[in-house]
């Protein structure tokens, strides 16, 4: 990640006069100065290469000096001139639009997080739950698996369902460890919400009666056990939320002007 941070950040200062900079390396005639890390703070802005080791330091300039190398060959074989150079600065401008207009919007406040907060508790709902399941391409495949756990006594179901688990289920991690379709422990929030709303009206040690259909195919399911949701405090979730509600005004921003280009645009198909 940080070899991509430095080919960007020097494809992108490289070219400019710092009067104030402090040369670290010239390569066949290209400076390279520590304003170079300007932009790389833009991306991390924990990075302090004052505060790093000379060998550390080191390892940053060595890959700086590669970049440029590399840099300048590729200029010499005028790949600065074909089509995939061209879509990738196109792509790259894209991302510094967007970044730029997100500058712009305010960060949300601790009491818009707090509204949010209040008027969608049931989003904030922790409830967990131990489960298997059988994961089928048909309903009729999940209603035979139903019909042969019917068939057994109430002390035998659940290795019989591991069973046929291990046996039928396409679920890729019951086919690869043999595991009798265990899910483990997992948040029902986590899950499609056929599944979770399934689980929810389950009693401990049972299984589905009737397939539940999701974007994966047909699950039948056993239930080991369930806890009682619990609520996530708002100060447990305010990070998230304030940035949630900041990305969506971001994009409720980028979708407005981008509507505005498109209808002042001439586009022919």
């Amino acid at each position: 990640m940080l070899k991509c941070t430095l080919a960007l950040a020097i494809s992108g200062t490289l070219a400019l006069n710092f009067a104030t900079a402090k040369t670290l390396a010239t390569v066949n005639g290209t400076v390279i100065d520590d304003k170079i890390f300007e932009m790389i703070k833009k991306q991390n802005p924990r990075f302090n290469y004052d505060a790093l080791s000379p060998q550390e330091q080191g390892k940053i300039l060595d890959q700086l000096i590669d970049t440029v190398l590399i840099s300048n060959e590729a200029k010499k074989e005028k790949l600065d001139e074909t089509p995939e150079y061209k879509q990738a600065v196109s792509q790259l401008l894209v991302q510094l639009w967007i970044a730029n207009i997100a500058k712009g919007v305010p960060q949300v406040t601790e009491a818009e997080a707090r509204k949010f907060y209040n008027d969608n508790k049931s989003k904030f709902e922790e409830q967990k739950a131990v489960a298997r399941h059988i994961l089928v391409s048909t309903e009729a495949e999940a209603k035979s698996i139903i019909d042969q756990l019917n068939k057994q006594p109430k002390t035998k179901v659940e290795d019989k369902f591991k069973e046929l688990a291990n046996q039928l289920s396409i679920d890729p991690s019951s086919k690869q460890y043999q595991n009798g379709g265990s899910l483990g422990e997992f948040n029902l929030n986590s899950m499609v919400p056929a599944f979770a709303e399934a689980v929810k009206n389950m009693k401990p040690k049972t299984y589905t009666k009737t397939p539940v259909q999701t974007q994966f195919g047909y699950h039948v399911i056993y239930l080991d056990s369930i806890k009682k949701p619990e609520l996530i405090s708002f100060d447990e979730a305010k990070n998230e939320i304030m940035h949630n509600l900041r990305e969506a005004k971001v994009q409720q921003l980028i979708q407005s002007k981008v509507k505005k280009f498109r209808d002042s645009a001439k586009i022919t198909y």
